[in-house]
């Protein structure tokens, strides 16, 4: 383990900068990082982690994540961060999980949007809301009804199960009546092979999704 990941965080200069840029989510923190040295970057991350972190796990990724790195690239980095970081901060890693989503709205990478939505709804689940979990998979119906986005007819299908059963736990009958008539006009199109089960706005006369108002 190198030196810095040995040290305990009250032995680490703290980066106020870096910690106040976190509340401000992803691109706010990123434009944050990138204009530290990665070293300094690196630190603050290892700090972050009650038993530390090797920095040859976190430096590669971290340089992907804040430097000048394809999208894509910059999404996995983000993903592989927050895989690390998620059981003990799971303030970074929801931000981490916003760098991936974000990524695949301007990729138009349905993986990615679902990815980034369905970590954020776990997320929001574990912290006991479930009407914010079930607005990330309403976001990616929406998503995915505009602009002609693709994606697997099983992502949308797993979106309107995870929102029907969030709405159960959240006791909204309406929503899941509403979430379930839906997924079985979905069901349907899919059922008859149609293209828009897979591309665009499968419901184009519909006004656009939204999750039920907390009580």
């Amino acid at each position: 383990m190198s030196e810095s990941a040995g040290m305990t965080p009250l032995s680490l200069s703290v980066d106020a900068g870096l910690d106040h840029a976190l509340g401000n989510g992803w691109s706010a923190w990123r434009s944050v990082a990138a204009n530290r040295q990665p070293a300094a970057v690196t630190r603050w991350l290892i700090s972050r982690l009650p038993e530390g972190v090797d920095a040859d796990d976190v430096d590669g990724p971290l340089l992907a994540l804040i430097g000048d790195s394809p999208v894509e690239d910059r999404a996995m980095a983000a993903a592989d961060l927050a895989e690390l970081f998620e059981a003990d901060d799971p303030g970074f890693a929801s931000v981490l999980w916003e760098a991936v989503l974000e990524a695949g709205r301007e990729t138009t990478d349905a993986e990615l949007v679902f990815e980034g939505a369905s970590r954020l709804a776990g997320m929001e689940e574990e912290f006991g809301d479930p009407l914010t979990a079930a607005e990330y998979y309403v976001e990616f119906l929406t998503w995915r009804r505009q602009n002609e986005h693709a994606s697997d007819h099983e992502a949308v299908l797993t979106a309107f199960d995870e929102i029907i059963r969030l709405a159960e736990e959240d006791d909204s009958p309406a929503a899941i009546a509403h979430f379930t008539y839906h997924q079985a006009q979905f069901m349907r199109i899919v059922e008859a092979d149609s293209p828009a089960a897979e591309v665009g706005d499968w419901v184009p006369s519909s006004p656009a999704f939204a999750a039920w108002d907390s009580d």
